[in-house]
């Protein structure tokens, strides 16, 4: 089963390599009818930048090089190569859907809020912006007063973009652009990003860009137990087993200790006929409850089945076996 999201981007062999390589790599008409070259590949592979991108990546070495140096030249560039609006529109859909499956297919209990977080976690402007970094992608710098003069090909490796707002040294004035045509150093680079996504998806198909997505960016740690705020855990908990067709759920005192002292500590858990299904502790008994419903809410909305199956397992053969569906979050 092939995810219609990606169903366009899908290489069934060489030929379709070639129809993609073609489309990315040609001319492109901007907004004032002129076109936009690609930058040559014989240019675009004497610059170490993008060699060195390439190998981190862990690319082919039939990878085309200019196809990075596209993928960093945001719209906001001045120059008279091809953007990477499209790139970064492929990269933008293949992350939207690799991270939204992952999340939803992994944790099917998850609330909604919830996953809207985690989903940011994943693939939200700091994380991609710190993702760049990492592959050591760097904003070009001018000698000049303002830093986004373009020059030679010494700048295809490098990150390309106007900012919104350009910090001089001292005793020179602040030079502050069109806002409507700058963008911020984040902006560009979460765009540069998204953009590499996309010239993978293009080139590599999308059995490669999925790999890449989960080596980089759903390999980063998460605490979606954070994710979770409750305003009444207690009254949930009571909802959730009621609508599950549990036993309702009663508190015990586990332990304590310093009642009468300055520091008391209780120790409470919460249990559901004869199982014990969260426990919490706290320097009152009020406040343990509250903790124990609340481990109790978490323990049941992070439950994971196993193993995981994805709809993109598709494109390595395997059978679609569907995905766990829950009844939804409680309502308060």
């Amino acid at each position: 089963m092939i995810p219609s999201i990606l169903r366009p981007y899908r290489s069934v062999g060489s030929g379709s390599i070639r129809v993609l390589r073609s489309r990315t790599l040609g001319t492109r008409n901007n907004s004032s009818g002129s076109k936009q070259p690609a930058v040559p590949e014989e240019v675009a592979a004497k610059n170490a930048e993008l060699r060195v991108l390439r190998a981190r990546l862990e690319l082919s070495d039939s990878f085309p090089l200019s196809l990075l140096s596209t993928a960093l030249n945001t719209p906001t560039s001045r120059n008279e190569y091809m953007k990477n609006t499209d790139l970064q529109r492929a990269g933008r859909r293949l992350l939207d859907y690799r991270i939204s499956e992952y999340i939803t297919c992994k944790y099917p209990r998850l609330p909604t809020e919830a996953v809207k977080s985690a989903s940011l976690a994943f693939g939200g402007e700091d994380t991609l912006t710190n993702i760049g970094t990492i592959w050591g992608i760097e904003a070009e710098r001018s000698s000049g007063p303002i830093p986004y003069v373009e020059h030679g090909v010494e700048n295809l490796g490098k990150l390309r973009y106007v900012p919104r707002e350009i910090k001089v040294t001292r005793r020179v004035v602040k030079i502050q652009p069109d806002t409507s045509k700058g963008s911020s150093f984040k902006e560009a680079m979460s765009s540069a990003v998204e953009a590499v996504f996309g010239a993978v998806l293009m080139t590599e198909g999308p059995n490669y860009a999925i790999d890449l997505v989960d080596g980089h960016v759903l390999s980063r740690r998460v605490d979606f137990s954070a994710l979770f705020q409750f305003s009444s855990p207690s009254r949930e908990l009571h909802r959730l087993c009621v609508r599950e067709g549990f036993v309702e759920p009663e508190y015990r005192l586990l332990a304590e200790s310093g009642r009468h002292t300055v520091a008391p500590s209780f120790v409470v858990g919460a249990y559901s006929g004869p199982d014990k299904i969260g426990e919490g502790y706290g320097t009152s008994k009020q406040e343990a409850r509250s903790r124990a419903a609340v481990n109790a809410l978490k323990a049941w909305y992070l439950y994971s089945p196993k193993p995981v199956n994805y709809p993109s397992d598709g494109y390595k053969g395997e059978e679609y076996k569907g995905v766990y569906i829950d009844a939804g979050q409680i309502v308060v």
